[in-house]
């Protein structure tokens, strides 16, 4: 009974401590997976080149290099990727990046572009 009142503590323990959320597979995983004994060898010279400072993570995998099969497997399954430099959706998804204006210092700084209908500036006109 013992060994159950402590499995039970432990469970509960575990169920109050907060989870973070998956924010993709990044450098510090793909590193971890080089490094495994069944890391393909291409996966682990991909590694290497990165270590050397040849390349990034985020190059292979946004296809700029030799993509290793444990990468091409991930992006197959949709996997998110997380990078330094930030987020990157997976091939074929939408992108949410939208074009930033461009500062014109004839506007007020908190224009929001949407006069290009040319109506006119006051009711009254």
């Amino acid at each position: 009974m013992a060994d159950v009142a402590t499995q039970a503590a432990r469970l509960r323990r575990l169920a109050d401590e907060p989870i973070e959320p998956f924010a993709g597979v990044d450098e510090a995983r793909l590193n971890a997976m080089a490094r495994m004994p069944s890391a393909s060898p291409e996966l682990a010279a991909a590694a290497a080149a990165i270590s050397r400072g040849e390349c990034t993570w985020r190059e292979i995998v946004e296809g700029l290099r030799r993509q290793p099969p444990e990468i091409v497997n991930l992006i197959d399954e949709k996997i998110p990727f997380a990078f330094a430099t930030g987020r990157l959706a997976p091939p074929g998804a939408p992108s949410w990046d939208r074009p930033q204006p461009t500062f014109d210092s004839n506007r007020h700084p908190y224009d929001d572009f949407d006069d290009e209908d040319q109506a006119p500036d006051s009711w009254l006109e």
